[in-house]
């Protein structure tokens, strides 16, 4: 005699067999789908946050650089610019992907011709690091992102 006896109404009856498996499949069909597309959304929050890092550091940086003394010299301005950059599971900002430019670019250096009015300073050359894999499969390289910001000179009378 057996234990167990075979069954329709038997669990293992209900959950490999019949018609009742079928949500269970098309669940792990549609499972990666989600996946991916749930990641996506959230690397798409993660850019824009970047853009907005990257334009709120560049900003700080041109303001800082507008009450300057000396609008020629940048060094601290991408300290500055550096600093205020506060990226979300990327690479950090390097020195060499900010730009200060005096405009116009021609009063500072060994010919000062001109007058410097306003201050430029701009990122360039940021590449976002997404966490989906869509990159890789696709074979498609990361956007690479910029920002700029242009502020007016103080001292310029």
């Amino acid at each position: 005699m057996r234990c167990f006896p075979r069954t329709k109404t038997g669990v293992l009856f209900r959950f490999l067999g019949g018609e009742s498996a079928g949500p269970i499949v098309e669940f792990a069909l549609i499972f990666p789908i989600l996946l991916v597309v749930i990641t996506g959304i959230i690397d798409l929050g993660r850019a824009y946050y970047t853009k907005n890092a990257l334009v709120s550091a560049v900003r700080e940086g041109a303001r800082f650089a507008s009450v300057q003394s000396n609008p020629c010299s940048s060094q601290n301005v991408v300290t500055r610019v550096v600093d205020a950059f506060v990226p979300v599971g990327g690479a950090a900002l390097t020195a060499s992907m900010v730009f200060v430019e005096p405009v116009p670019t021609t009063a500072c250096g060994n010919n000062p011709v001109g007058r410097v009015e306003s201050i430029r300073v701009r990122i360039s050359g940021y590449t976002f690091t997404p966490i989906t894999p869509l990159y890789q499969i696709l074979s498609i390289s990361p956007p690479a992102l910029s920002a700029t910001a242009l502020f007016r000179w103080e001292l310029s009378s």
